[in-house]
């Protein structure tokens, strides 16, 4: 299971974490044979592309997609108190309704149902995709971790990075994230898509690079509010799952009805 994944990358990000020192900020990014690892940027490039599906925005979600999903939450609880204000309404009604009514009546309640549980499979899709995002970004972490502590354990001297854009932008998330994390990571992400344009290098190449360039110390950090954020994920999906199987079973109850006042 997905979760299951990101404890595990949480687990060799903070074990290898435990084993390294600062102070690598600049170690160059090819180690080979000596390390058997590669190009830690090209790996951790692969690593966003591919289980990221090259997400343009890395280690949260866009402004967008936090949009989409306070909007879904909030269409989500709209369908069911409409769901349940029209049922209870026509429950009152049901002695004095023709049975054309009841039928209509039927109907009506289970497209409600059907709309709440559409839109509860929307939330779902968008958690999933929350996860992904997660998942990338800790195994990320995980490979620069190990890289640093191969670095180390084999007292290889690193060269500056090829490409150095990324720096201004990590040092200005390293300044604020502590006082503002969604926010600094907001602004990462808009300088990343601003570099994006002017380098011609992907999302996920330009936050391969900003795991490159940031002290040890301050991934750490990053992979413990990625943990929280786990945390409130696995209750989301939690609740989502009660949920669904609601609003399935609403949906069922008035497809019955419906059926029934056919005859």
């Amino acid at each position: 299971m997905a979760d299951d994944i990101l404890k595990d990358a949480e687990k060799a990000a903070k074990h290898a974490a435990n084993q390294v020192a600062n102070g690598v900020r600049d170690a160059f990014a090819v180690v080979g044979n000596a390390t058997g690892l590669t190009d830690v940027i090209e790996s951790n490039t692969e690593t966003f592309t591919n289980v990221g599906r090259g997400y343009a925005c890395m280690a949260t979600f866009c402004y967008s997609e936090e949009l989409r999903k306070k909007q879904l939450e909030e269409a989500e609880a709209e369908a069911k108190r409409e769901y349940d204000r029209y049922v209870a309404e026509k429950v009152q009604e049901y002695e004095s309704s023709s049975k054309q009514e009841r039928r209509e009546a039927a109907w009506n309640a289970w497209k409600l149902a059907e709309n709440r549980r559409n839109i509860l499979n929307e939330r779902y899709k968008l958690a999933q995709t929350e996860v992904e995002v997660l998942r990338a970004f800790m195994l990320g972490v995980s490979k620069e971790s190990e890289f640093r502590k191969k670095l180390v354990e084999n007292n290889i001297t690193g060269r500056p990075l090829k490409n150095r854009e990324m720096i201004p932008a990590a040092d200005e998330f390293v300044k604020t994230y502590k006082q503002d994390y969604r926010g600094a990571l907001k602004k990462l992400n808009e300088a990343i898509a601003s570099l994006n344009q002017t380098t011609q290098r992907s999302h996920a190449q330009l936050m391969a690079e900003f795991l490159r360039i940031v002290e040890q110390n301050t991934l750490t950090e990053m992979v413990n509010a990625v943990t929280a954020q786990i945390g409130i994920l696995q209750m989301e999906f939690q609740n989502l799952q009660l949920s669904a199987v609601e609003a399935a079973t609403d949906a069922e109850v008035a497809r019955l009805t419906y059926e029934q006042e056919q005859f």
